[in-house]
This record gives structure tokens, C-alpha cells and sequence, in this order.
């Protein structure tokens, strides 16, 4: 019996979804058995009988019969097989679209679910971590008789990947309209950690060129905290020129110290699309370029309404 995957487990976690899923499937292996049914053509018939024809003339038998039943069947078994494809491709089409919307119906469940296995990975991370402190490798663990602890924390990471590829594919699967803005790099720019706007290297880079000019006359205090905080923004450690994450995992640190990190801050979460959506966008507009205090205002109050939607999403 197969292993259900995390995918499968999280997903299990909608009602109905495993049996609706199990039912395609099952429907699905169907289809493909019919199409691998190949009925004679009526032209291959029609060749072979005329060879049977030939070769029992040349041997003297007696006249074959019987070629309009054989036509009969074989047109029988084309549209007999033609009949069944239609019907279960209707009832696969029909699961299919049952299935998505059971699954945008459900998210909530599948959401949970995960945030419990992620739950799990980071309590046992925090467990690990106090042994490993300062602990910088593989040889560095076996030298101090680590090797134990280091191999969990080797296996953890594999989890902690496999949670935030169910994670995109949550996101990805339940909102498909849209896609067009909780795309991957929307994801990755703002959906592993709360603190995004202050760590992650592209938010740093776009808040260093936002400023345009040092003062904006007339600031209120609402646009004086955003200049200054503008202002805070350290010199990001890595893609310094602005790029697009690639990744879940920093450039600049092992993915162990990440690891142990994202669990000690409790920083993490598991944010639905249209939470993405909406922080992704006032995270834009609270770091875009601004140089007068229209646009400072603008940029000040997407600020506060990105601290709202993280408040109200955890």
C-alpha cells in the first residue's frame, strides 16, 4: 500500500476530497484502459478478409460466409468502445470540477492541517537547537558527537520543503483567478515569514531607493515614522541589485541556520492567496519611490495597512 504523501494528508484534511479523489482516479485508470481497446478499422477488415477470400480460393476450400456478421460486430465494437470513451470522459470532466471546487470550498481545512504539521517541524527544530549552537557543519557536529542531532535537523529541512511546496500549491490551486498576482515570486517575497518587509534582502533593496528626497515638507508624524523607517532599511546581505527571490532558503546562510532561525523567531506562517494578494500589494506601495508628501502619505498608509493585514491573518 502506498504512502500518503504530506500532499495527500493535507488535502485528506477537505471533506470529501479523498473520496471524490479516489473516485477520479479510479474513473481515470478506466479511461485509459478503454483507449488502449483498438477495434479492426473497417479497412483492415475488409484487407483481411479479402486475403481469407484469396487464400482459401487458391486452396480449394469451399466459399467462406459470414462477412457481413463480422462487419456487423466489428462496427458494434468501434462504436461500443467510441460510446464508453464520451461517457467517461463526461464523468471524468464532471469529478474533475467537483474536485476543484471541493478544494476551494475546503481550503481552511487543508490550511490547518498544515499549519500543524509545520507546528511539529518547528517545535521539534527549537528541540534540536539549543544542542547545536554554534555548531557551523557536518564535521563541526561529528567533532563535538552532534552527528545525531545534525542528521534530525538534515531530515527537518527535507520536511520544512515539502510543507512549503504543499504551501504554494494550496495557494496555488484554490484561487486560480489569481494567479496573475499570488505568483511564486509573490509567494516567496512575502509568504514564509510575518517580518518579511524587514529581512527579506528584495523588500530592504526597494526601501533603500525609495527615498528621493531627505526631507518632505509638510510631513505629519505618520509620514516622518516612514521616512525614518525608510531610512532604517540595513544594506541587504545578498541580490543586492533587487532580484527576485528563487528560492524558499537565503544565499547567505546554511539552510540549518535558517532553519533554526525561522523556528526560534516563531516568525513563520502559512498565508492563504488572497492574504498574499493583499500584503504583497501594500508591501509594493509602502516601498515604493516616493519625493513629495502626496506620495510619502500614500506610501505611509499602505505601511500601516500591510501591519494590519499580518495582524489580522496570524
Amino acid at each position: 500500500m502506498t504512502t500518503p504523501t504530506l500532499r495527500d494528508r493535507v488535502l485528506g484534511a477537505i471533506p470529501n476530497y479523498t473520496d471524490t479523489h479516489t473516485t477520479l482516479d479510479r474513473i481515470s485508470g478506466w479511461l485509459d484502459e478503454l483507449r488502449e481497446v483498438t477495434p479492426v478499422s473497417r479497412l483492415d477488415l475488409e484487407r483481411t478478409m479479402t486475403e481469407e477470400v484469396k487464400s482459401a480460393a487458391l486452396r480449394g476450400e469451399q466459399r467462406l460466409t459470414g462477412f457481413a456478421r463480422r462487419q456487423s460486430e466489428n462496427l458494434t465494437a468501434i462504436e461500443d468502445k467510441n460510446a464508453d470513451v464520451r461517457l467517461f470522459v463526461i464523468v471524468r470532466d464532471d469529478l474533475r470540477a467537483e474536485l476543484t471546487s471541493i478544494t476551494e470550498h475546503g481550503l481552511r481545512h487543508a490550511f490547518t492541517r498544515l499549519q500543524s504539521e509545520l507546528d511539529d517541524v518547528l517545535g521539534e527544530v527549537r528541540e534540536t537547537a539549543a544542542a547545536l549552537e554554534g555548531v557551523t557543519g557536518a564535521e563541526d557536529a561529528m567533532r563535538s558527537g552532534l552527528t545525531e542531532q545534525w542528521l534530525a535537523l538534515d531530515s527537518l529541512i527535507a520536511r520544512y520543503d515539502e510543507i512549503r511546496e504543499v504551501h504554494w500549491h494550496l495557494v496555488e490551486s484554490g484561487h486560480r483567478s489569481l494567479l496573475n498576482v499570488a505568483n511564486p515570486e509573490a509567494w516567496l517575497e512575502s509568504g514564509q515569514t510575518v517580518d518579511h518587509i524587514e529581512t527579506e534582502p528584495i523588500w530592504l533593496y526597494r526601501r533603500r531607493n525609495a527615498l528621493r528626497l531627505e526631507q518632505i515638507a509638510g510631513a505629519d508624524t505618520l509620514v516622518s515614522d516612514h521616512v525614518a523607517w525608510i531610512k532604517s532599511a540595513p544594506r541587504p546581505a545578498e541580490r543586492v541589485h533587487g532580484e527576485a527571490p528563487v528560492s524558499i532558503w537565503p544565499e547567505t546562510v546554511t539552510k540549518q541556520q535558517h532553519l533554526v532561525s525561522l523556528a526560534v523567531s516563531g516568525n513563520t506562517w502559512l498565508p492563504n492567496a488572497e492574504t498574499i494578494v493583499a500584503v504583497y500589494s501594500s508591501a509594493t506601495q509602502a516601498t515604493a519611490p516616493f519625493d513629495d508628501l502626496g506620495s510619502a502619505t500614500g506610501a505611509a498608509k499602505a505601511r500601516q495597512r500591510h501591519a494590519d493585514l499580518i495582524a489580522a491573518a496570524r
